[in-house]
């Protein structure tokens, strides 16, 4: 994965010499068509379980009384729901549609996404100064947002305060997520290694929040940073305008 000095040193180079933006284009620990193709092939498999055990449980309704019969179903649900929000088949992002989007309107309908899918008791704040837009697939960019939040969420156990901050400065945006540190086992990890996918440092998660949030911020040139300090994390991104 490519340090943020790099990565930043990368995109300025592409903003001079537009005949290598296809290749930085192509910068990735993935390869956005296997991926593509990959999941796509699963979301069918899983959609042909989903209707088969619709099927069966329609036909025999005394199904529902078996544990094991629901708890398959569950199951079910919760790898249709796995590959929704981990969004896999988005990777391959070049031909998805890009509009101007408010980037207030998403991050205050965050928190209500946050509630509606998690267990939490966190409270959000707002301190947004630029009030503009963007230019993104508008679905990518609520993922970006939701991801983000969902990982200061987390970091703090569930419960908390978690600011929101918004700026333009020197030509581009920048949206910061600030929550309480508590547990601390940020401070000592490298922002690189938290973006790998299926990395860690929660008990019982799979690790692909920040790794989905790397992946966007490389189809839009977007700066991430995650900034420790003894009180706070601050999770960045820096959008060029």
């Amino acid at each position: 994965m490519l340090s943020s000095q790099d990565f930043a040193k990368l995109n300025a180079l592409t903003a001079s010499n537009p005949e290598y933006e296809n290749t930085f284009s192509k910068l990735s620990p993935f390869s956005f068509s296997e991926i593509s193709k990959a999941s796509h092939d699963i979301k069918n498999h899983i959609a042909c379980l989903k209707t088969s055990y619709q099927l069966i449980n329609k036909k025999n309704p005394d199904l529902s009384s078996n544990s094991h019969w629901v708890k398959m179903g569950i199951e079910i649900d919760n790898l249709n729901t796995f590959m929704e929000r981990t969004s896999l088949y988005r990777y391959s992002t070049r031909n998805l549609s890009v509009s101007s989007v408010n980037i207030n309107d998403i991050i205050y309908s965050v928190p209500d996404m946050l509630d509606d899918t998690y267990d939490n008791s966190c409270s959000f704040s707002f301190d947004l100064k630029y009030d503009g837009n963007i230019n993104m697939n508008e679905e990518l960019a609520r993922i970006l947002i939701f991801e983000c939040t969902k990982n200061a969420c987390e970091a703090m156990n569930n419960s908390g305060i978690i600011t929101f901050e918004s700026d333009y400065i020197n030509n581009s945006i920048h949206i910061r997520i600030i929550n309480q540190n508590i547990s601390g086992i940020i401070q000592s990890m490298d922002p690189n290694t938290l973006c790998q996918p299926f990395y860690s440092t929660k008990n019982n998660h799979i690790g692909l929040g920040l790794s989905i949030v790397h992946q966007i911020c490389l189809t839009y040139k977007i700066h991430l940073s995650i900034i420790p300090t003894d009180n706070e994390t601050v999770i960045e991104l820096i959008i060029p305008f």
